[in-house]
């Protein structure tokens, strides 16, 4: 199980993320980052952004690995997951996430890491219990490590969905560029964080 699980929301490109990425790489256990990049079945995207993260991680000074180059190699996939500091799971279209993640049976695997997790956006969705699916209005599941409802990107312009989708749930809503990170079941909070429930919405951090 993962010593801390981050959760954000944010754009790497933005440069926002830059320090919360930083402090979750100086709390693992060396500076290999293994990415799972599965959130766009768009070759030319994917390595558009694949080339994108790779030069924005070792700016951090970090060693990275991307997932989406180990496909036909599930061993290897394996053997670099265990050799990483930290899984980072990044963010893109959340549907095509989970159903990349269920069909590669990557699961055992996430939940398995021993060292420090951090979803960013999709990523996030994908390690919490549920998530917000705005376009549909509705809540959805994810794998479950982290046993959260979550909106990320929040802003105020949500709030009449979230205050409608937690009249009998709780869902905590990530502001843009911020996080929560689990740690041992205890929530820490880094930036604007907002808890609705009951229908109500409450500025937690």
């Amino acid at each position: 199980m993962a010593k801390k699980i981050y959760l954000v929301g944010g754009r790497v490109s933005s440069g926002g993320l830059r320090e919360i990425d930083t402090k979750a790489l100086e709390e693992s256990e060396n500076k290999k980052i293994f990415v799972i990049n599965l959130t766009t079945n768009d070759q030319e995207i994917l390595k558009e952004k694949r080339e994108r993260h790779k030069k924005y991680f070792e700016s951090l000074g970090a060693e990275v690995t991307f997932i989406s180059d180990l496909l036909d190699n599930p061993e290897q996939i394996k053997e670099n997951l265990n050799n990483s500091g930290l899984l980072y799971i990044s963010g893109g279209d959340t549907e095509i996430l989970i159903k990349n993640v269920g069909e590669m049976e990557l699961g055992p695997l996430i939940k398995n890491f021993n060292g420090i997790i951090e979803g960013n956006s999709a990523g996030a969705y994908l390690l919490c219990n549920e998530h917000v699916e705005k376009r549909e209005a509705k809540l959805k599941p994810g794998l479950g490590l982290v046993n959260l409802r979550l909106k990320v990107h929040y802003n105020p312009e949500l709030d009449s969905l979230l205050l409608e989708l937690s009249k009998d749930k709780e869902i905590h809503a990530i502001s843009e560029n911020c996080a929560i990170v689990w740690d041992n079941k205890e929530l820490n909070f880094i930036g604007d964080i907002y808890l609705f429930s009951n229908g109500k919405k409450e500025k937690i951090n």
